[in-house]
């Protein structure tokens, strides 16, 4: 910014996240976040994804937001016949009803509200699994929760996965789930 400011060139900046949003609600120090705040106020414009943080952007001193949505490319996620290779490669029954979850497992994603909802679930849905794609900070908690619940057997960890095997694996999904507290979309 500062270098856009003195050669008189307009800037933009690309904003994304909760840690935007805790900015704005006051949970960062002021001294934490100062220069993010003056950068801010200093650029021309703004650009984030999702339109829930542009309160929170003007809030901070932001002059114009704009809200630029992530995009989905529909020639590779669209509804198509379930891959039985992946179905059997992660050792789900052929009629197996699946609850899909794929994030980088943070505890803004709440991901155990999944395991506790599962908890609820699975005694009256017989075929009913959970297959949890990604990595992150909260995995082994919810792992353990998964046994402490006597759920084991009902889910499935992949792992972080290669972005070309996303279209499928969502596609395996009779119900795509993310309890997260904010999401970009």
């Amino acid at each position: 910014v500062p270098i856009a400011i003195r050669y008189a060139l307009p800037s933009v900046l690309r904003v994304t996240g909760s840690q935007t949003r805790a900015v704005a609600l006051g949970q960062y120090p002021d001294e934490s976040c100062r220069e993010f705040r003056r950068h801010l106020s200093e650029v021309d414009v703004v650009v984030t994804q999702a339109s829930h943080l542009s309160g929170s952007l003007e809030a901070l001193g932001c002059r114009d937001v704009k809200i630029i949505p992530n995009a989905v490319d529909l020639r590779r996620f669209y509804p198509r016949p379930v891959d039985g290779s992946l179905a059997r490669e992660l050792n789900l029954p052929p009629h197996a009803k699946v609850v899909l979850h794929a994030s980088n497992l943070k505890r803004v994603k709440r991901p155990l509200d999944i395991v506790l909802s599962a908890a609820e679930a699975v005694p009256q849905v017989d075929d009913l699994y959970y297959v949890v794609a990604g990595d992150g900070p909260m995995l082994g908690q919810m792992q353990q929760l998964c046994r402490d619940k006597g759920l084991w057997r009902r889910f499935r960890f992949t792992g972080w996965l290669d972005y070309d095997r996303m279209p499928g694996l969502i596609n395996l999904g009779d119900v795509v789930v993310m309890p997260s507290e904010t999401e970009q979309q």
